[in-house]
């Protein structure tokens, strides 16, 4: 899917839904390798982004899970070229450990727009500083609909994480994307 949009950057968070439907850690590893090489393969000069694994509260029992995952893919892209890692797991911690359930819409799987915005502030550095990337970023912000639920009941975002990943990197094809799925975004 993303091949014929030849990006320069892939954003991937993907893995907690594997972990949730019983694979191993060390497949949800196996499958971010493999999804890598593949990318690599076709792409020899793109960079890999992958956003790590937070826990939420209706999987807070796969948090353990969930940070071996991330240790793993951290210390893979470590080692390899033309990967990069943005930590986020601590992000929706309070001064506790537990997970604030004010970032999270009623599923209290995937985050509210509150959320969102500590997670665009994660991956905001990553993004490319072109000019014309920030103001097509302006110019379509209003168009991203960011943080659907299970009952596929989009929430209104501004969000220039998602509408620069969107439209400048992915043209239309969210829909089909399973990795910016998993991310959490979608374009109308």
């Amino acid at each position: 899917i993303i091949f014929p949009y030849q990006p320069r950057m892939v954003f991937l968070r993907a893995g907690g839904n594997d972990l949730w439907a019983g694979k191993s850690v060390e497949q949800v590893v196996a499958d971010y390798k493999e999804f890598v090489a593949r990318v690599h393969a076709k792409l020899p000069e793109a960079d890999v982004v992958f956003i790590s694994l937070s826990p939420s509260p209706a999987r807070w029992t796969q948090r353990d899970k969930e940070k071996a995952v991330n240790t793993l893919i951290e210390a893979y892209t470590k080692q390899t070229p033309h990967l990069k890692y943005i930590e986020d797991y601590d992000m929706v911690l309070g001064a506790d450990g537990k997970v604030r359930p004010e970032l999270f819409v009623a599923d209290k799987l995937h985050f509210n727009a509150d959320g969102y915005k500590l997670l665009v502030e994660r991956v905001r550095p990553y993004l490319p500083k072109s000019t014309a990337c920030q103001n097509e970023f302006q110019d379509r912000s209003a168009d991203l609909l960011i943080g659907t639920t299970r009952q596929h009941q989009p929430q209104r975002a501004e969000s220039e994480f998602g509408a620069l990943v969107a439209r400048r990197h992915f043209g239309n094809l969210f829909r089909e994307s399973l990795q910016l799925h998993r991310l959490g975004i979608q374009s109308r």
